[in-house]
């Protein structure tokens, strides 16, 4: 009797810690799973009302983009996707009489592409008419470890679905209840209550995380003015680790059906694609390309430009740095260029 009345009463624990945290997870939502994070609605209005924001972090990139691009009061002309090697991207670096919005997401893959390209979609109800998209190589491994695009992972099968004429269901609901009931999602969540929230700033003269109206990023000052010796220093580090980002056990290419049934399809429906290539910082590529692990990166570039040309697509930019002379001073890591890389590479767009 004594021993079932405990465990009566650790059971009534369980689902009283249990209701905790899921009613805690729900309504701080640092990284806006279910919408409640005001903090994240309302820097996504500003933006949409053209303002540059600053100091905003520890949030579910994937969820903001979603935001707003489903906040954007007129449509784009040109839009880009990628990874955060094209966050860089600005509207001043293409044209000024356009409207441009940088869709990149950190990590981006290709379920990340047809995600936001079907919000896009949703919210304008066609597609783009210019699309400039930064492809990484690890975009063709299927071993990348990237799932990040789960944030929005319903428009990405939407996006699948179409193509491929399949009809696999979201997992969202699921994942979501998962969030509810995680431990890690409420360490988050607290650490979130103990940082700055964003604010307005006038111009990016700013040491912070920035974001433009329009989309692109601007780094803290330790990185968009870095120790060009601290640069050198990881760039090697990055290229002879034991795990090089996102391209570990990168065999062949993956993909390649799903990606060019994507272009394919965009151009069918009127869209104009550009292809960006983001070069690897010059010591990083140099190492690279010398261990037999990673010279699929050269395989991809060929393949890339043999499909952009069998198909009209202007290809902007190489993952060969020295392509277009640049040097370890262009960089602030191993592959994140300056916004100098994107200008130089940029001015050679074809509108």
């Amino acid at each position: 009797m004594k021993s079932k009345k405990l465990l009566n009463f650790w059971i009534f624990i369980t689902l009283i810690s249990i209701f905790c945290i899921s009613v805690f997870n729900y309504y701080v939502d640092s990284l806006n799973i279910f919408g409640r994070n005001n903090n994240i609605n309302l820097a996504t209005q500003k933006l949409a009302e053209g303002n540059i924001i600053a100091g905003l972090q520890n949030f579910d990139e994937r969820a903001f983009k979603q935001h707003i691009i489903l906040n954007l009061k007129k449509e784009p002309d040109f839009v880009a996707i990628g990874s955060s090697r094209i966050m860089q991207l600005r509207t001043k670096m293409i044209a000024d009489n356009i409207i441009f919005h940088n869709y990149g997401v950190s990590g981006a893959s290709l379920e990340d592409y047809l995600g936001l390209i079907q919000i896009h979609y949703d919210k304008f109800k066609n597609y783009p008419k210019n699309i400039i998209i930064g492809i990484d190589p690890w975009i063709f491994n299927k071993n990348n470890g990237q799932n990040r695009y789960k944030s929005f992972g319903d428009y990405y099968l939407k996006f699948k679905n179409k193509l491929l004429n399949t009809k696999e269901k979201t997992t969202k609901i699921s994942n979501n209840i998962f969030k509810l009931l995680s431990i890690e999602y409420t360490l988050t969540n607290i650490s979130s209550l103990k940082k700055e929230k964003f604010y307005i700033v006038k111009d990016t003269n700013i040491d912070d995380y920035l974001r433009e109206s329009d989309g692109s990023l601007h780094y803290p000052f330790e990185y968009r003015y870095p120790d060009t010796n601290r640069v050198k220093r990881d760039a090697i580090a990055y290229a002879i680790n034991n795990q090089v980002y996102s391209l570990e056990m990168f065999k062949y290419l993956s993909n390649t059906k799903i990606f060019e049934d994507f272009i394919k399809h965009l151009i069918l429906n009127g869209t104009k694609i550009y292809f960006f290539l983001p070069p690897y910082n010059p010591y990083t590529y140099d190492l690279l390309i010398q261990n037999p692990k990673y010279t699929i990166i050269n395989d991809i570039e060929i393949y890339l430009k043999n499909f952009a040309k069998q198909n009209n697509i202007q290809v902007l930019g190489s993952y060969n740095p020295h392509t277009y002379m640049l040097k370890n001073e262009d960089f602030f890591d191993g592959m994140h260029g300056l916004d100098i890389v994107c200008a130089k590479i940029f001015k050679d767009i074809k509108l």
